[in-house]
């Protein structure tokens, strides 16, 4: 018989769901702040439905939870009135993200003819359930091999194709690396990617890994005094785009021990400042966070201590109030029109932009006609970089023309093309979220040089660095299961100017700000 997994809890108690609509009492920190779906594993006593209320109860914006119980082989399906239900109560709450966790018994790798059909049998239960509530994974553990090691990772790579090929369906199979106790497979970076490496490619995009912190520690990653290096090897070995989920545990057990022993965060022998990194590293800011942590009698009290402890963590940013804010509130703002597009370049997302401006006034001067531009257009190109979870940086280039109109005692005549190459830095900062939106600040400041308009006597001198910017707020709905990659469509608006520094064909200098009101989508990883 396979080794049995260590039970979530210290003391197995069930507590009654309160009302999907009660008051919440637990503190369980500022959910708006996650940047990814952080929750716990919560109990669906009562029914799976129930497991809405107690999400709801600790503020999660992410869950886990059984489709059956865990520790027996009676199997059962998901009829479409309970499936509607569970999706009804989860649409009441703050999740975004919700994952199951198979059956303990479950061993694909055995080479018992016997306990493997029955492994495989009710896997393929484990994914019909997933599948008709909704859910977007399912963790599972690697199996035991009992015998021989290359044969049980055989063994269990051939029931994951079999019950993937039978079972088609939208949640996805993260595969939870272990503590290696005994015959557990699946304990290092290499011996899980040895195991996808079995699975053909075209169910690839159907898998992924689970990494739980207690059991990579227990396996002998340290990752209190490693950290970078650990990830490092995670990188190399299984590559961040593998990674669907982390179960955050502090560790009774030792490092190197393979013992699979949860902790309350910051209580065991990891430590609380791994997972305060964690919480702030940029390579995980977009994965799904969940907590396998003790409940012991007070299941929610318990999970809402260890999710404002996170939350703390990982901080809340402040509104920043950048320098160009008050030349931007200006009468005569511009209409724009911006369409982005982000692609992932390394830990940097590459952006390309294309501006539509219309009705800028470019010069008013007493002595000199009056110079707008009723249309112009810009394209940019930049990066940016996650600092945190909650602030990006980067840096833009953007170049645009302004195709002038004079207008003088009544008269309007062409006025040439005026030519503006902007340099931006980049701010993008997480404002706050709304059910599934999210909001950020976004900012951008800089210098401008403008030029051209050879046939337009007003504009004689110009060329100088003229400053600018731009600051608004952008939104974007999160996809259910966010992953690190993922493209995002951001609507914004923004506000900004930049300062016109001209001299007049007779010399008479004209300076001011033209303001400009910037709205569009972005699309971006």
């Amino acid at each position: 018989m396979p080794a049995k997994h260590t039970p979530k809890t210290t003391k197995k108690v069930t507590v009654k769901a309160p009302s999907i609509s009660a008051p919440i009492t637990v503190d369980a920190g500022d959910w708006t702040r996650d940047s990814a779906p952080l929750g716990a594993h919560v109990s669906i006593a009562g029914g799976t439905w129930e497991a809405a209320a107690r999400a709801r109860e600790i503020s999660a914006t992410g869950a886990q939870v059984f489709t059956k119980q865990a520790n027996r082989w009676a199997e059962r399906e998901i009829e479409a009135t309970e499936a509607a239900r569970f999706r009804e109560g989860m649409a009441a709450t703050n999740v975004r993200w919700i994952c199951a966790h198979d059956s303990y018994l479950i061993n694909l790798a055995s080479p018992d003819p016997e306990l493997r059909a029955r492994s495989v049998a009710s896997f393929r239960a484990e994914l019909r359930r997933c599948h008709a509530l909704g859910l977007d994974a399912l963790v599972s553990h690697p199996g035991n091999y009992m015998d021989d090691r290359a044969s049980g990772l055989a063994r269990n790579a051939d029931g994951i194709v079999e019950a993937l090929e039978a079972e088609p369906g939208p949640t996805r199979l993260l595969m939870e690396l272990t503590a290696g106790q005994g015959t557990v497979l699946g304990s290092t970076f290499t011996e899980m990617a040895s195991l996808l490496e079995r699975i053909p490619s075209a169910l690839r995009p159907r898998v992924g890994v689970c990494l739980d912190t207690a059991h990579v520690w227990a396996a002998g990653y340290d990752v209190a005094t490693q950290y970078d290096d650990v990830w490092q090897q995670f990188a190399d070995t299984l590559g961040f785009d593998q990674l669907g989920c982390l179960h955050l545990n502090d560790s009774k057990a030792k490092l190197g021990s393979h013992l699979d022993r949860h902790d309350l965060i910051g209580e065991g022998t990891i430590g609380s400042a791994v997972f305060q990194r964690i919480m702030t590293d940029p390579r995980l800011a977009q994965i799904p966070k969940i907590l396998e942590t003790p409940k012991g009698d007070t299941p929610a009290e318990n999970d809402g201590r260890m999710l404002r402890l996170l939350r703390g963590f990982a901080g809340g940013a402040a509104t920043l109030l950048m320098s160009c804010l008050a030349p931007a509130i200006m009468s005569g703002l511009t209409p724009s029109v911006v369409v982005a597009q982000g692609a992932p370049l390394g830990t940097w997302s590459a952006v390309q932009e294309v501006t539509g401006m219309v009705g800028s006034r470019w010069l008013d001067g007493t002595r000199a006609p009056r110079v707008s531009s009723a249309i112009g257009g810009a394209i940019g190109i930049g990066i940016m970089k996650p600092v945190n979870p909650q602030l990006h940086t980067g840096v833009q280039l953007r170049v645009g023309v302004h195709p002038l109109e004079l207008q003088e005692q009544g008269q309007r005549w062409d006025g040439g093309t005026l030519r503006e190459i902007d340099l931006l830095a980049s701010v993008s900062m997480a404002a706050f979220q709304q059910q599934r939106f999210e909001f950020r600040w976004d900012a951008q400041g800089g210098a401008a040089v403008l030029g051209g308009a050879a046939d337009l006597p007003p504009f004689r001198d110009l060329g100088l660095l003229s400053p600018m910017g731009e600051v608004g707020l952008s939104a974007a709905r999160r996809p259910p299961g966010d992953q690190v990659g993922t493209r995002r469509t951001f609507v914004y608006a923004r506000v900004g100017a930049v300062r016109l520094n001209a001299t007049t064909v007779r010399s008479i200098v004209s300076s001011g700000w033209v303001p400009r009101l910037v709205i569009g989508i972005r699309s971006a990883r």
